[in-house]
């Protein structure tokens, strides 16, 4: 069991963005990353067809034989909880519980902003999960329901992808907003990007991804289910869209790929 693979999975190539800091930090762990691009984004989704996608995706994990899981897609953590944990009795860990006993940490003007999809943005869960670390931060909800569609198309049109950070940074003009989290998996990948256009006033911008290690260690090892240290992890990726463009993604993001692989999910 302990050599058994962690599964993770996220509506397309944002996941990457976890997967990358959980192979430096679990190097012995093996990891069966599933992107389900085919259907992304999930963000605009309706509740009972991403319940269908979220099943199809942990029924296929539980089928590889995970130990345990790392929800990478905010939008299915925010309306589905441990649901990965319960339903199919597997150990889970999301990004949006972490992040928030982080940010508690970090604002010192007690205001952040939650740029999301609109599913998360909807559900206010990490305003939640922050509020309950430190009930007096003031919490503004940016959904951007533009950029998933940008980041995962084809042919990015980087003038589109401009105007659309711009447009949801101006939702933070005349705050003190000093904290940007990044509430979805997708958008450290334009870091650069956003941080190049934020105003001065925001110092710090937030990926849950670094803020689940320490927990995700701790859970492990206190479920004693911590790979063989002598043991070489592997990568394996299921993906139903694009193999070449997800192949790309993985390149970019200096990503080893053991095993790539078409899936269907239904």
């Amino acid at each position: 069991m302990v050599n058994a693979p962690i599964g993770i999975f996220d509506s397309g190539i944002g996941g990457l963005t976890v997967l990358r800091q959980l192979i430096k930090q679990f190097p012995n762990e093996t990891f069966i990353y599933v992107g389900d691009s085919a259907r992304a984004p999930w963000g605009n989704k309706d509740k009972a067809l991403l319940s269908i996608y979220n099943d199809q995706i942990m029924t296929f994990l539980k089928s590889k034989g995970c130990k345990f899981i790392v929800v990478a897609c905010n939008t299915s953590q925010s309306y589905f909880g441990d649901r990965a944990s319960q339903k199919f009795n597997i150990p889970s860990i999301g990004l949006i519980e972490p992040t928030g006993k982080r940010i508690s940490q970090i604002s010192t003007t007690k205001e952040v902003a939650i740029f999301a999809t609109d599913g998360t943005i909807k559900t206010k869960s990490y305003e939640t999960a922050i509020l309950r670390e430190d009930p007096v931060t003031i919490v503004h909800n940016v959904p951007c329901p533009k950029l998933v569609p940008l980041i995962e198309s084809k042919q990015l049109i980087l003038e589109d992808l401009k105007a659309a950070i711009n447009e949801y940074l101006d939702k933070l003009k005349g705050t003190h907003c000093d904290t940007i989290v990044y509430g979805c998996s997708h958008y450290p990948i334009i870091h650069p990007l956003i941080k190049s256009y934020a105003p001065a006033h925001i110092k710090y911008f937030i990926d849950p991804a670094t803020c689940i290690v320490a927990p995700m260690k701790a859970q492990i090892n206190a479920l004693n289910l911590s790979a063989d240290p002598t043991k070489k992890g592997e990568i394996h990726f299921h993906v139903s869209g694009d193999i070449a463009q997800f192949k790309s993604a993985c390149e970019q993001f200096e990503v080893p790929i053991t095993s790539l692989n078409k899936v269907t999910l239904d």
